[in-house]
């Protein structure tokens, strides 16, 4: 999977000057302290989003019981793609300003952020509708960008879908939401993806080691704050994450 990118700065929506500022925004949207807006993430008893760490070697999770197999997809509404949106402009705009999420809501009205994002993650099995997806895509890319690493393999992208899928199968609390809430979380996770993704990339085509290695802590950061996970203490292999012998 590559580092997605949006397409802020090619939009060709403003001047030299202020695209600078808007890179400069950008980068401070995605460091921050953690550095992604708020997802409807189901509590899990103070074990971190899943309630369950990886063993050693990754051991899958059990399986739901026959018959209480979980409901992980959702049937995408515009009426919620709208307020998810609206959502997270409105944390654009408590973090960097008015101004900085007018520019973002000009580029989410040229760009379809949801099918660009379906478009790029195809390519490793990946699809939009389902939130085990959603949240693979997004843990892969954290992972990428707390170990410097440009590209995986679908093979080990859907290695961690698979681990993925028994994880929120066993969360009591995502087993409540509904349709429109399970959108509302997997589209979250994508405008975030987008836009941790796209100062990645522009960091990289701006020759700034040292603002990608703030990227890298920041996904350090917000995954051992809202998942209780240490990115830096897993392996990405064929059969997903295992913890660093």
């Amino acid at each position: 999977m590559r580092l997605l990118l949006l397409t802020l700065l090619a939009a060709g929506i403003a001047g030299p000057v202020a695209q600078a500022q808007q890179s400069r925004d950008l980068f401070e949207r995605a460091i921050g302290n953690a550095g992604a807006a708020p997802a409807p993430t189901p509590p899990a008893g103070g074990r971190g989003m899943f309630g369950v760490p990886l063993g050693p070697q990754a051991a899958p999770a059990p399986a739901p019981a026959p018959g209480a197999a979980m409901v992980t997809t959702y049937q995408a509404t515009p009426e919620v793609t709208r307020q998810v949106r609206e959502q997270f402009l409105g944390w654009v705009q408590q973090r960097s300003g008015a101004e900085t999420a007018g520019q973002m809501r000009q580029v989410m009205e040229q760009q379809d952020v949801l099918a660009l994002w379906a478009q790029q993650v195809a390519t490793d099995g990946l699809k939009p509708g389902d939130v085990v997806d959603a949240l693979t895509a997004y843990w892969v890319q954290n992972w990428q960008m707390a170990h410097g690493v440009e590209e995986t393999t679908p093979a080990q992208v859907m290695g961690v879908r698979a681990q993925v899928a028994p994880l929120l199968a066993r969360n009591e609390a995502f087993g409540k939401m509904d349709d429109a809430q399970r959108q509302e979380m997997a589209e979250m996770f994508i405008y975030n993806q987008f836009l941790q993704g796209s100062a990645w990339v522009m960091a990289g085509q701006q020759n700034n080691p040292a603002l990608k290695t703030q990227l890298g802590e920041a996904a350090v950061q917000r995954f051992r704050t809202e998942m209780s996970i240490d990115l830096r203490a897993l392996q990405l292999t064929d059969r997903g994450f295992v913890k660093r012998s």
